[in-house]
């Protein structure tokens, strides 16, 4: 009971940080029971929904993560490892999945995305690669309250590093 009580504590603490992060309409969470702090190594595949730009928010996405001391997968290794695999957005990798990323590439979290046509918002997944759980879900929206769109690449990828940035400050 009090194990419960002290995780919905912490998941109350973290949704208020990532509430702070992002514009009002932002919805990211951690999953409940998720060590977000243990994943050091991730991989970002390219973005889909937005062709060849998808490719270009993951890489701003990677230049982010490094420069908050986050390991990135080379894109190469991560492509031939996830080669074949789909992912089922509510239950996430399955273990053999998860397993082929982890052997093949040492990542220990792969991040996916999907962006909205018109750049107004991004659903973002960080599956782990033990179990190939959700660790964080949501939908980013750009962050000043007067933009109804991301201008860019370079402006969802800042909004999203901050996401991970936030995260890493909660100590959670």
């Amino acid at each position: 009971m009090m194990a419960r009580r002290a995780g919905s504590l912490v998941s109350l603490a973290v949704a208020a940080i990532l509430a702070g992060c992002a514009h009002a309409g932002s919805r990211v969470q951690l999953a409940e029971g998720s060590d977000f702090a243990r994943i050091h190594r991730i991989g970002v595949m390219p973005f889909q929904g937005v062709g060849d730009k998808g490719a270009v928010v993951a890489k701003d996405i990677e230049a982010g993560l490094k420069g908050l001391g986050y390991d990135i997968v080379d894109e190469k290794l991560l492509e031939r490892a996830m080669a074949g695999h789909k992912m089922d957005t509510d239950f996430g990798y399955g273990l053999e999945t998860a397993a082929d990323v982890r052997i093949q590439t040492g990542a220990e979290g792969v991040l996916v995305g999907r962006v909205a046509r018109n750049w107004s918002a991004a659903s973002i997944i960080l599956m782990d690669t033990d179990m190939g759980d959700k660790v964080l879900s949501g939908i980013v929206k750009p962050e000043r309250k007067d933009e109804k769109k991301f201008k860019g690449p370079d402006e969802l990828a800042r909004t999203i590093t901050g996401i991970f940035a936030n995260l890493g400050k909660s100590g959670f």
